[in-house]
Order: C-alpha cells, then sequence, then structure tokens
C-alpha cells in the first residue's frame, strides 16, 4: 500500500519492519489470538501450524500508519481504505467517519460471548442482583434481573437465540456468593473453523 499524507509524506508499504506502520488486534479478537497460540504449541504437523499462523496472520491484518513528519494517524477501515487521524485537542468527529475500526477482524460475523452473572448478596454498586450480557456484533443491551429466575430464563433464551444465529463461542452463567463463585452453566462451540 502506498499513499500520502495531508503534509505531503509519502507512504511505501512495501516490505517489513517499517517504523510507521503497525498491526492491531482488536480486543474482541484477543480471546480467539490466545486460544489459536496455544493450539500452535499442541500441533503436531507443519501443516498444523501453518493453518493457525494463518489464522492468527487474519486476525491481524487492520494496520495503523504514523506519519513520521506530522503525526497524523492512518487506520485501516474495514473496507479497505484508510481513515485519517489528525492530532488536535478541539476537533469534532466528522460524521461519515467509520466508528467500526477497532471491531474483530471477522467484522460482524465474529463470534462473541453471552454470559449470566448472579451476585447473593448484592453488592451496593449494582443496580440489581443478576445481568445477561452478549458481546456480539451488532451489539445487544445488558438486561438487569431482581430474581435468578428471571436472570437464567432471559440467559437460556437468549442462549437458543444466538446459538441458532451463530453469532457466539462461548456462554456461561456464574453466580457469585460470599463463599466463592460457581460456574452453573457452561458452553462452547465446538468447530471454530
Amino acid at each position: 500500500m502506498n499513499f500520502t499524507c495531508r503534509c505531503g509524506y509519502r507512504f511505501h508499504d512495501n516490505t517489513d519492519e517499517l517504523r510507521f506502520k503497525a498491526r492491531i488486534l482488536p480486543d474482541q479478537d484477543f480471546n480467539e489470538f490466545y486460544t489459536l497460540l496455544e493450539d500452535a504449541g499442541k500441533s503436531q504437523t507443519k501443516e498444523e501450524q501453518h493453518h493457525i499462523f494463518d489464522k492468527i496472520y487474519d486476525l491481524l491484518k487492520k494496520c495503523i500508519y504514523q506519519c513520521p513528519e506530522c503525526g497524523r494517524l492512518f487506520l485501516k477501515n474495514s473496507g479497505g481504505g484508510l481513515t485519517m487521524f489528525t492530532p488536535s485537542d478541539s476537533a469534532e468527529p466528522n460524521e461519515d467517519v467509520d466508528r467500526n475500526m477497532l471491531m474483530s477482524a471477522h467484522g460482524a460475523s465474529w463470534h462473541g460471548s453471552l454470559r449470566a452473572e448472579w451476585y447473593d448478596p448484592k453488592p451496593v454498586w449494582l443496580p440489581h442482583s443478576g445481568s445477561v450480557g452478549a458481546s456480539v456484533n451488532p451489539p445487544e443491551p445488558v438486561q438487569w434481573f431482581d430474581t435468578y429466575t428471571e436472570t437464567e430464563q432471559t440467559f437460556h433464551v437468549m442462549f437458543e437465540k444466538l446459538r441458532a444465529e451463530d453469532r457466539i463461542d462461548y456462554a456461561e452463567i456464574r453466580v457469585h456468593e460470599q463463599g466463592g463463585t460457581r460456574c452453573l452453566f457452561s458452553w462452547r462451540r465446538e468447530n471454530k473453523d
């Protein structure tokens, strides 16, 4: 990729170890990245390792560039183009800026997680004792509950929906009590390919 900054600096991205380029790992992809690293250590053949490394490279395909002359940042956006950020203390964001640039490298097809939490007793910092939240694309709002039954029922309805839509890799119900935390339900998607 070659492009020119507004200040006139010409970027040439045609070699390795560039001082003005970095790869970004979206937070949504961190658990998958970590699992792939573990799998690479367990793999038996070179073919398995190459397959895993290809998946890791796919997660790291988002790039950011910084102009060494003026400091502007260029982030490779979902469409493959670049979005420029200018260092400023007072600039208002443009309406047409891609607001999903730090989304998973998988975009809308990213597989997230579903979690239910129940606290007994309820901590003072929480508005309610129970919550059900899905970390998925597009986002789903966290729901709050005052009874365990509502929390569990809502979790299972959302679980069946998100699993049928193939939007989650992981789901769990955790109960936090004075004696510690127990996991009452745990599910992990079998095939991540």
